[in-house]
């Protein structure tokens, strides 16, 4: 919303994290978990489908995104942890003319990366974006180490 989106979709699969996405601002959440995903979140987004996907899984949840997306809408992908491989067919891209993105930190150049990290810093600093970050104390830093390997639900910043 702070880059101008009007109406905020969360959607995932840890409820804990659907609620922390709420509490920050989202307008609704979507578990990916149950039938009729497409349509979950299509009404999610008003009835009228998304006009922006950013989709950090693949897989499945993205064949749902592009199913329930508006005509003329932008997919941007940059992960794949629901999946390797979605089968996409030709015709749900073109036939809403939608345009799909992928995406890599390792493609932009140094310079703007540059650019953007400090603009979202100063978001951070100005209180208009929170992190959601859990504190530990030096002392249980090989605990944190082992939490943040398993998957913590959140990043672990450790304070000395």
């Amino acid at each position: 919303r702070l880059l101008g989106a009007g109406r905020v979709v969360a959607a995932g699969r840890d409820a804990a994290r659907l609620e922390r996405a709420r509490e920050a601002g989202a307008d609704a959440v979507v578990p990916l978990e149950g039938d009729g995903l497409a349509e979950r979140l299509k009404e999610a987004c008003g009835g009228e489908g998304p006009s922006y996907v950013f989709d950090p899984l693949w897989g499945a949840p993205l064949l749902a995104a592009l199913q329930a997306a508006a005509p003329r809408a932008r997919v941007v992908n940059l992960g794949q942890s629901a999946g390797a491989e979605a089968a996409v067919t030709s015709a749900a891209v073109r036939g809403k003319l939608l345009e799909l993105y992928g995406h890599t930190n390792f493609g932009v150049p140094r310079q703007e990366l540059a650019e953007q990290y400090h603009r979202l810093v100063s978001h951070a600093v100005a209180g208009r974006l929170t992190v959601d970050v859990e504190r530990v104390s030096l002392d249980d830093v090989g605990a944190a180490w082992g939490r943040q390997a398993e998957g913590a639900s959140r990043k672990l910043v450790v304070i000395p």
